[in-house]
């Protein structure tokens, strides 16, 4: 086999561990190694505050409302169009380099 698989995981995945936010990162860790010994390469994408519809999922208004505060005071927030320029870097890579994961976020995101 052959091939190439990006999996996007959430920066605070890597930090935080509680939750759904653990079990999504533990399973995408499962994933990302089964693929591996099947000989497809893959990369783990893990973006920090990026501005996009879901924290509007987020049900109680107070915390979203405190998510959003914190996110726009750490920095500006990413767009999804940097997420998606750190796929095609990964993708333009040649056959021979591998890489493994990109942390990407705003600038002055604090972790």
């Amino acid at each position: 086999m052959s091939g190439l698989l990006i999996l996007v995981l959430l920066a605070s995945g890597l930090f935080f561990q509680t939750g759904v936010v653990s079990a999504s990162s533990k399973q995408s860790y499962s994933t990302k190694t089964l693929w591996v010994k099947n000989g497809i390469k893959t990369a783990l994408v893990s973006p920090g505050s990026v501005d996009t519809e879901l924290i509007n999922t987020v049900g109680d208004e107070k915390i979203r409302a405190n998510i959003i505060a914190a996110a726009k005071q750490d920095a500006a927030l990413l767009k999804p169009e940097d997420i998606a320029a750190s796929a095609v870097f990964i993708m333009s890579q040649p056959e021979n380099v591998d890489i493994n994961e990109i942390l990407i976020r705003p600038r002055n995101q604090a972790l």
